[in-house]
């Protein structure tokens, strides 16, 4: 139930277990009209989260090893080991949840709520590579290459479960150690490179020649990247829950022929207590231990300048974007209970092109 009300007894949510409702009566369907009677009569005390009285501010240890060289008068290359260390982040975990076998809470007195407190910790190492060409004959280029591993006790956030990228998965609350795993977001490699060249101007040669030929100038923008960590469920009342990893290869190889990612066989559900209806032990499969898909992509754009006047300039420009038109899939349901569970269902989008023309002056 939710209900945002400054009430003592009537919380903004209250989630009943299943030996629970049925002490209550509910009877599906159930409107909140009837669970907030419920509870009012019940006049217990409303706790919708608990905060460690001790519980601190986060901090960070950031550490930057590079060097940079000049191989040319317009080339540079630059590396770095880059990477920093978070302590005592916030951590949110569901205390008082029923006991998975009996279906009864510790302490029936109170509901269940949301416990923060500063268990999360978080570590982020990489190597950094970077060459950039400086203008010269035309041609100003880039490359960069990132090598990376963020780790995390829960997501890495340092936000409450409610924003960013945070979101409460602890399936035991008194067994941190098995939440470690990659951190949200968290990419091994990442590869970028730009390039933009200005075709000759061509200004001795005939006018027909020059406006045809010259002025021209070509761009292109190219990214690629692995997968970044999956969080496999187990969907039901305990919405932490995760299956077991059972053997083989989780991820299917023909996947781009079939659209299915994620390998059904690969994961196998826990079962399900009768007084609780929910998972009777958490599951083996850890945080981010499975990846999503990489991806890859080319922006391209050419564009031809005019002289109009002396101080007015005509640019016509044509944009292609995803230029190959390569499908990078995306999107699918990671909850083992899903009929289409590791099944694609979006793309990063087609190949997009638009024409353009600005004048400057």
């Amino acid at each position: 139930m939710k209900q945002a009300v400054g009430s003592p007894t009537v919380p903004f949510r209250s989630i009943f277990s299943k030996i629970e409702s049925e002490q209550a009566g509910f009877r599906f369907p159930t409107y909140a009209d009837q669970a907030r009677a419920y509870l009012e009569a019940k006049n217990q005390p409303a706790i919708f989260s608990v905060f460690d009285p001790n519980i601190q501010n986060p901090y960070t240890g950031n550490v930057y090893l590079g060097v940079q060289h000049s191989l040319s008068s317009d080339s540079v290359l630059e590396t770095a080991f880059v990477g920093n260390r978070g302590v005592k982040y916030p951590l949110h975990r569901v205390f008082n949840q029923v006991d998975r076998m009996t279906g009864l809470r510790p302490n029936p007195a109170i509901g269940e709520g949301y416990y923060v407190d500063n268990s999360q910790s978080t570590i982020y190492t990489s190597w950094q590579t970077s060459f950039r060409h400086r203008f010269s004959r035309g041609l100003t280029s880039s490359v960069h290459y990132t090598w990376a591993k963020g780790l995390a006790t829960e997501n890495g956030d340092i936000g409450g479960y409610y924003q960013g990228v945070a979101d409460v998965r602890v399936q035991n609350f008194f067994n941190l150690r098995a939440e470690r795993g990659p951190a949200d977001g968290d990419m091994t490699h990442f590869f970028s490179g730009d390039a933009i060249y200005d075709l000759p101007k061509l200004a001795s040669q005939h006018a027909a020649v020059r406006y045809a030929l010259g002025g021209w100038q070509v761009s292109g923008i190219f990214t690629a990247g692995t997968g970044t960590p999956l969080l496999i469920l187990q969907g039901g009342a305990r919405e932490t829950s995760r299956p077991d990893y059972v053997g083989g290869n989780p991820v299917l190889s023909n996947y781009r022929d079939t659209l299915q990612y994620l390998n059904v066989a690969a994961f196998q559900k826990i079962p399900i207590g009768a007084a609780s209806g929910r998972t009777i032990r958490p599951g083996n499969i850890g945080s981010g231990a499975v990846r999503g898909p990489g991806f890859w992509n080319l922006d391209a754009s050419i564009a031809k300048n005019f002289s109009i006047t002396e101080k007015a300039r005509l640019q016509i420009r044509m944009d292609a974007f995803n230029f190959f038109n390569h499908t990078n899939l995306t999107t699918f349901s990671t909850d083992i209970n899903n009929a289409r569970f590791g099944t694609f269902t979006n793309t990063r989008g087609a190949r997009v092109i638009q024409l353009n023309a600005r004048i400057t002056f």
